[in-house]
């Protein structure tokens, strides 16, 4: 009998959270208005680099995902850095 898959996405612990605010804040204030917010988009992030998504697909989705309120405009540079951020933080 195969193994049931594990969930999708699941929601940093608050540590992970913590260290997710820090870096997302030194990359662009405006990214951490909402920690819930940050939170669910981060699991979408995650969920695109454990499927192995393009690096510059998931640049782009960063970009998009993360769009709106104080982090609207997103630079590529932004979203790159952010993406490795979210990896480093909080993805298994």
């Amino acid at each position: 009998m195969p193994a049931e898959p594990g969930p999708a996405i699941t929601s940093p612990s608050p540590e992970q959270l913590d260290r997710l605010v820090t870096a997302a804040a030194s990359i662009k204030p405006g990214l951490v208005e909402n920690a819930d917010t940050l939170a669910r988009r981060a699991d979408s992030t995650c969920l695109d680099l454990r499927e192995g998504a393009d690096p510059a697909a998931v640049v782009s989705d960063v970009q998009r995902r993360f769009s709106g309120g104080g982090a609207d405009g997103l630079t590529e540079d932004e979203a790159a850095r952010l993406a490795e951020a979210i990896r480093a933080t909080v993805c298994p």
